[in-house]
């Protein structure tokens, strides 16, 4: 089975390998202040990854309703 970071899309897949990195570094500083920041920088791309999720599946939607109005009229016409 592949890894499920390879399933998705180019841009979605970078955005979900900087969480990982960011991840790993939280946990490897000891820093309260480096802490706050890459906590900030996760929720800022976790954030991201769910706003690109969500533009994508809206225009996967408006894209199949185009299809389905166009087979529509293919089939008027």
């Amino acid at each position: 089975m592949p890894h499920p970071i390879r399933l998705l899309d180019p841009v979605t897949s970078t955005l979900a390998r900087l969480v990982i990195r960011a991840q790993a570094l939280l946990h490897s500083r000891r820093d309260e202040r480096g802490l706050t920041y890459l906590e900030y920088i996760t929720a800022a791309a976790v954030v991201l990854l769910v706003l690109l999720a969500a533009i994508q599946l809206f225009f996967g939607g408006i894209a199949a309703l185009f299809q389905r109005l166009t087979d529509r009229l293919n089939q008027m016409g």
